[in-house]
This record gives C-alpha cells, structure tokens and sequence, in this order.
C-alpha cells in the first residue's frame, strides 16, 4: 500500500469545527488475538496477519463500512479512502463528510462510541499455498498466521472487533494561524538549544575525565 494522507484544507479552521476525517488501524502485524474462545466441544483459535500478507493484494477500490454492511461511508475511488502500511499494521484515513450516515460514524468516534476496526478480506490459496500457516499447540488450541491475502473489500469500524489492537480515532485540525506557527518555531529553537547545552555539557565531561 502506498503511504498518503488525506489532503488539509488550505483555508484556516475553527477549532470547534468537526473535521469529519478519522484514522485507524484496521489490522495489525505480528500480534496473535484470540479469534474463537475455548469450549468444551472445540479448542480455543488464535490468528495474526503476516507483515508481508498485503504485499501483492488487491485494493484497488476498497471501501469503508459500518461493521461491514450498510452504505459505504468512503471509497477509494473518490478519494475519500486512503490506505497504507507501517511496521505495526495496515491503516487508513476517510473523510466521513459525503453522506449522513457517515457524519453520524463521525461523531461516535468522537465521542468514543466506537473505537476499533476490521476488514474484510480473501485469503489467497493457490498450488503454491493456502495463503495461511497454522499449528496446534501443547494445549489443543490452533494458531494461524495469514501469510497472503488476495484482495481487500472493506473496511469498517466496528462493535466488537476479532483484534483488539485496531483502533479508530478523529484526525485533528491543524492550526495554521500565526501564534500557533510562531509557538512551533519556539519550540523547535529551544528544543535546538537544549541539545547544544547538552552537547556542551557532555564535552566538558569528557575533558574533565581526560585531564584527572
């Protein structure tokens, strides 16, 4: 997935004005969740994402849900729906102003109602492989690792997510007026300064321990 973000307006906003742009991680890597509880019938089902698992999938037009039904609230299509990757998982930011129902996801967002994520996927299974590695512990409990997915459909916030690592929030407003760039450029020259005073610090010290 190409890394990109959504685009800030070039125009100043309000503080108290909604941005209707979330981010969150829809999926992690290299972190086993529990899928499936143990039973007295069947054993308990762990599962993980390889970090190489997205490298050849299709999403080309994937889009965002609601707990995977319902109208689609972003859509890559139109730019309303940009996915990437990091060392800790897949992510995605959507500008959720395009429709009623989105303003409405915006706003449990905000208020914490909802705070986690999942997609919708296909495992890839070929001759070469079933897309998937799994073992069965000392216990009797499974452990998969999904090692490729052909393609992605979706994205959504959900209830109750199978991977408790996701996570969902609003993406803040920038301030671009000129006390909140001048407090920036005071920050970076004191962070600059302490750094040099350390520096200093550190070379006196050392001539210090040179000279006893």
């Amino acid at each position: 997935p190409v890394e990109r973000e959504l685009p800030d307006s070039d125009a100043e906003e309000r503080e108290d004005e909604p941005t209707y742009k979330v981010r969150g991680y829809f999926t992690t890597f290299s972190s086993e969740y529990l899928l499936y509880e143990r039973t007295k019938l069947w054993p308990a089902e762990y599962e993980q994402i390889d970090p190489h698992a997205l490298d050849e999938c299709d999403m080309s037009d994937v889009i965002m849900q609601y707990d995977h039904t319902g109208p689609v609230l972003a859509r890559q299509r139109n730019g309303s729906l940009v996915i990437g990757a990091d060392a800790h998982g897949a992510w995605c930011e959507a500008d959720l102003s395009g429709c009623q129902q989105a303003r409405d996801l915006y706003e449990s967002i905000c208020n914490g109602l909802v705070a986690e994520m999942s997609f919708g996927f296909v495992i890839d299974s070929s001759d070469e492989g079933n897309g998937y590695t799994t073992f069965k512990d000392e216990n009797g409990d499974w452990h998969n690792t999904i090692t490729k997915i052909r393609r992605v459909y979706d994205v959504s916030a959900v209830r109750r997510p199978a991977n408790p690592g996701t996570d969902i929030d609003e993406m803040r407003k920038r301030s671009y007026s000129a006390a909140a760039i001048e407090a920036d450029i005071k920050a970076e020259q004191e962070r600059v300064a302490a750094e040099q005073r350390a520096a200093e610090i550190a070379r006196s010290e050392e001539r210090f321990s040179r000279n006893a």
